[in-house]
């Protein structure tokens, strides 16, 4: 398995078209056959940082994800409403 960790953070007043934005994406992803798992969280502690959780089968399906027309276009529309560039790690199933 592959795992990608996301972490967002919208500028003041962008909160609601990113969640909108972020949750269309995830409806999209989980539709993708080699996603398994993708899950939106949005803090209680600031309510403009998201958290995205993905599992993928493998790296070929992460990298396939990466270049559909979903994700680019979604990463195109809510790029402006970042505060900063999204914080994401990678990880592989070893045990």
């Amino acid at each position: 398995m592959f795992v990608v960790t996301t972490h967002l953070r919208a500028i003041q007043g962008k909160e609601a078209p990113l969640e909108a934005a972020l949750r269309k994406l995830v409806q999209h992803t989980r539709d993708e056959p080699g996603n398994s798992t993708s899950i939106l969280y949005r803090s209680l502690e600031n309510e403009r940082a998201f958290f995205l959780y993905e599992v993928f089968k493998d790296q070929e399906s992460f990298e396939e994800h990466s270049v559909s027309t979903h994700f680019q276009e979604t990463m195109q529309t809510i790029t402006p409403w970042l505060a900063q560039s999204p914080g994401i790690a990678v990880y592989r199933q070893i045990y």
